[in-house]
């Protein structure tokens, strides 16, 4: 039988991404793109970028980013590991880990 996957985690952090200054978009896009490549993250919610770098073929970028990520990922190893095994992550500080079922802090849980 299919069981669903499990709910996603919203996890706050600080970063440091390292972006090619060859890529298409602004930083922000360059940022997505980085931490989109990691299985464990589904969706680059929020970036705000807070530092730059400017190195030869590349930038390094401190931003705070909001992302989805699996929960089951999050469960087995703590974010700040699983963010920072995609390519390109530095350094990651993880801030805030909201749970499934619950948005801005308020469970999102239905009663009937």
């Amino acid at each position: 039988m299919y069981a669903p996957a499990p709910p996603d985690v919203r996890v706050e952090a600080a970063v440091a991404i390292t972006v090619t200054r060859n890529g298409t978009g602004d930083l922000e896009d360059g940022i997505v793109t980085v931490l989109e490549r990691n299985e464990h993250v589904h969706e680059v919610q929020e970036v705000q970028l807070h530092g730059l770098t400017p190195r030869l073929n590349d930038m390094l970028v401190q931003a705070t980013v909001v992302v989805t990520m699996s929960a089951q990922a999050v469960d087995d190893r703590d974010p700040e590991a699983t963010l920072a095994d995609g390519f390109g992550v530095s350094t990651v500080d993880v801030g805030h880990v909201e749970p499934p079922g619950v948005v801005d802090g308020a469970s999102t849980a239905e009663y009937g």
